[in-house]
């Protein structure tokens, strides 16, 4: 068996691409980076987050 490299994302997703890969699917259909915008929208920032954690 060959190893991997850490960094060998290739080699490492080749064998996941003959699966049935859903977000794979979906991806052909749904545009997902019209979401990102909406996301940092609504998510809070790293500072609110700082702010308002409990620890």
């Amino acid at each position: 068996m060959k190893l991997l490299g850490f960094f060998a994302v290739d080699e490492r997703l080749a064998p996941l691409t003959g699966l049935d890969d859903q977000i794979g699917a979906f991806s052909r259909v749904v545009d997902f980076e019209v979401f990102p915008p909406d996301l940092d929208k609504s998510l809070p920032s790293s500072a609110e987050q700082r702010r308002l954690s409990p620890v």
